[in-house]
């Protein structure tokens, strides 16, 4: 059945910050297996929900939708789609869907200026 299918997929997400004149980053990431109604958010990637206080925006949730025999639909909130060229436009929708087949990935961002964080999300295979 649908419903109990799972995916392995990687979270990557690349913490950065445009006061840094030395353009500090960091990533951390993460293969997991999610089935639908799983959650990827920073707390997926071992940080403590407590640490956005102030800055609650770069709390970012991308929810497993669905799992079929050929692709996954994901949402997500307080992100947006990149741009092909890696640009992030600002007043894109914070939220919305995609839809990935093994090896394809989606690139997003948090809609910020001066800091913010990057995700990736790969799709590696479904079972």
């Amino acid at each position: 059945m649908p419903d109990e299918r799972r995916a392995l997929v990687t979270l990557e997400a690349t913490a950065w910050s445009g006061w840094d004149p030395d353009g500090y980053s960091i990533v951390t990431s993460a293969k997991l297996r999610v089935a639908k109604g799983s959650v990827l958010s920073p707390e997926t990637l071992g940080h403590a929900r407590a640490g956005f206080v102030g800055v609650e925006f770069l709390f970012y949730e991308v929810q497993v939708e669905r799992v079929v025999v050929d692709q996954v639909q994901f949402l997500y909130k307080k992100l947006v789609i990149a741009n092909p060229g890696g640009t992030i436009n600002l007043t894109a929708p914070a939220s919305g869907q995609f839809i990935l087949k093994p090896r394809e990935s989606m690139r997003l961002a948090t809609p910020t200026m001066d800091g913010g964080t990057s995700v990736v999300v790969t799709l590696h295979e479904i079972q």
